[in-house]
């Protein structure tokens, strides 16, 4: 078994939906483009799940071959991550992961966000000042 597990996955997955919510409000009522960045998440959200590359849980070996997806239920509701890049540290591995999400409601809306430089080490995902959370709406 590998070193590189996420028994915290669920855990911080919901932390960061938490946190999507709270600043999600102000994305209500506004239609814009796509920026490239959206399109991109969108683009390599559909090609895992064409080309059936959803794992069931993030491994150091499942990071040999990106990009990956992981896929999870919260809620009834079942979420696409994408893992798109990761690079060796001296602490364990940095990754890059994205999302969207359909709010429910009206009108459903999509909201898209990206995390770079998540430290993932030995026991999962892991706190890391590096890291960053960045909020795209749809």
């Amino acid at each position: 078994m590998s070193k590189y597990t996420s028994p915290q996955l669920p855990r911080i997955l919901t932390l960061l939906f938490g946190l999507l919510f709270l600043i999600i409000s102000s994305a209500f009522g506004q239609k814009t483009e796509p920026t490239p960045k959206e399109r991109y998440i969108s683009s390599l959200l559909a090609d895992i799940e064409q080309n059936n590359r959803i794992v069931g849980k993030i491994t150091e070996e499942s990071l040999k071959d990106l990009p990956i997806g992981v896929k999870k239920t919260i809620g009834g509701n079942n979420y696409l991550i994408a893992v798109d890049s990761a690079n060796h540290s001296e602490h364990g591995m940095r990754i890059s992961v994205c999302a969207h999400i359909t709010l429910h409601g009206k009108e459903k809306k999509k909201i898209a966000f990206a995390a770079r430089n998540v430290l993932f080490g030995p026991t999962g995902i892991e706190p890391s000042p590096a890291s960053r959370l960045v909020l795209l709406c749809y």
